[in-house]
């Protein structure tokens, strides 16, 4: 049976043995209910396992998981099938922090073996096992989060340099002509591990942030994905405009209040379910 000691794994952390952990029943551990993290949407998963780092995380969406750890982020395309069993797609991205020397960091390659390997996710009492038949591989925990990070907010209001505005959701509908505007979701973000990512509205947004206390810089730019109409652009360009703006992150009942330097509210976030 595979552990999580492979060859090649062992050979790029420089050898050394591991023992294998005791092997549960296959035939009882495959019975347990799937877990579909593409059905439960933007969710996170602290990594239990000696070989993550103490506040790694996993980040899954509907078709992408993300590894959040001390050295940076990685990123990997993933499907799961009718039956939940788990299929990493792609090759790995990663974005690398200047405190770690490997490039890629050690930690990165034991989380890409782990979730190469897996084709299965099973529920256990305190959270999900990422395993290959049997033999697990990964020890997730449900990770619910509070304050600021660690969650999807989707960006309600933006001062737009007269007023708080909620954002436009229409574009014309491109594919029929004459038909009705294409209704968009409202502009999301989220703060993971000093990664800001999500969509000003039409397009992606990137960049970084520095949260202490209650104090916040955030460092946006704009990705352009498709075509986007010349008011969405503009809209962009506001939203952005606005989070540069921030300076500091108050919560306020269900939402979140990202004001400027003079106490002004730049924008209002509400959490994503």
């Amino acid at each position: 049976m595979r552990t999580l000691c492979l060859a090649l794994l062992a050979a790029a952390i420089g050898g050394g043995a591991c023992a294998a952990s005791p092997e549960p029943d296959p035939q009882a551990f495959l019975a347990r209910p799937d877990v579909n993290f593409a059905k439960l949407g933007h969710t996170y998963w602290r990594v239990t396992d000696p070989w993550a780092a103490a506040d790694a995380m996993l980040i899954f969406d509907q078709d992408t998981v993300s590894y959040y750890g001390p050295c940076g982020a990685v990123s990997f395309s993933y499907r799961q099938n009718v039956g939940g069993d788990f299929i990493l797609d792609v090759a790995p991205y990663w974005q690398v922090r200047g405190s770690c020397f490997s490039d890629p960091p050690v930690e990165f390659l034991h989380v890409y073996y782990a979730l190469r390997q897996a084709n299965s996710a099973k529920e256990v009492d305190d959270g999900a096992i990422l395993a290959w038949v049997a033999n697990s591989l990964a020890h997730l925990k449900r990770f619910e989060p509070a304050g600021l990070e660690y969650r999807r907010w989707a960006i309600v209001k933006y001062f737009d340099g007269i007023a708080l505005k909620e954002p436009e959701l229409q574009m014309p509908n491109w594919s029929r002509a004459g038909g009705p505007p294409v209704r968009l979701p409202p502009p999301n973000v989220s703060f993971d591990h000093d990664a800001l990512e999500g969509s000003p509205g039409c397009g992606g947004l990137g960049g970084d942030y520095k949260l202490d206390g209650g104090a916040l810089a955030i460092r946006p730019i704009s990705m352009l994905g498709g075509a986007c109409p010349p008011n969405l652009t503009a809209e962009d360009d506001r939203v952005l405009a606005a989070l540069k703006r921030v300076r500091r992150a108050e919560p306020a009942g269900s939402q979140m209040l990202l004001r400027g330097d003079k106490g002004e509210v730049e924008v209002i976030l509400v959490a994503e379910p």
